[in-house]
């Protein structure tokens, strides 16, 4: 299986982003790798993206900054959270924020090839509900429902040794 598109990863932990290209490289993909906020946005406007796997926190901004042009673009790209401390917080936070999914920090090459089928294989529901609550957020409105996050067991998530 490859990726078709691009894959952007924005990560300025060297090693995380260095486990992240490792496992990338067996899916084809041509991932093009920054470590800020604001060359994340550039390359979203550049380059027909797929797939962003970004760390939560980054020196210029969070996650969060991005997931309303990756849900708007022309071919929107679904946003992976590589998330730092409690994982069933920021799980939780990333889903009822829009992003597609959230991995925990250290994380296994197996999480990460997980979440490309996953990511691969989902219809447009769960993307069509992230495109309307950042239509709705640029708009000024109400988000549309929250879909209730699911726990670590329920996400496929135990496998993890």
């Amino acid at each position: 299986m490859n990726l078709r598109k691009g894959v952007l990863v924005v990560c300025a932990d060297s090693e995380c982003r260095q486990m992240l290209l490792d496992t990338l490289k067996d899916w084809d993909a041509s991932p093009r790798v920054v470590g800020t906020i604001t060359e994340a946005r550039q390359a979203l406007t550049s380059r027909s993206i797929e797939l962003v796997f970004c760390e939560d926190r980054l020196a210029d901004g969070r996650y969060s900054d991005l997931l309303d042009m990756t849900a708007l673009s022309r071919t929107p790209a679904r946003l992976v959270v590589l998330t730092h401390g409690d994982e069933e917080q920021a799980y939780a936070e990333a889903i009822q924020a829009g992003a597609f999914d959230a991995i925990p920090i250290p994380f296994s090459r197996s999480d990460v090839q997980w979440m490309i089928i996953h990511a691969l294989s989902i219809t447009g529901s769960r993307r069509d509900l992230t495109a309307r609550r950042a239509e709705k957020r640029l708009a000024g409105g109400t988000e549309p429902a929250e879909e209730k996050p699911m726990s670590q067991q329920q996400r496929g998530a135990g496998h993890r040794a």
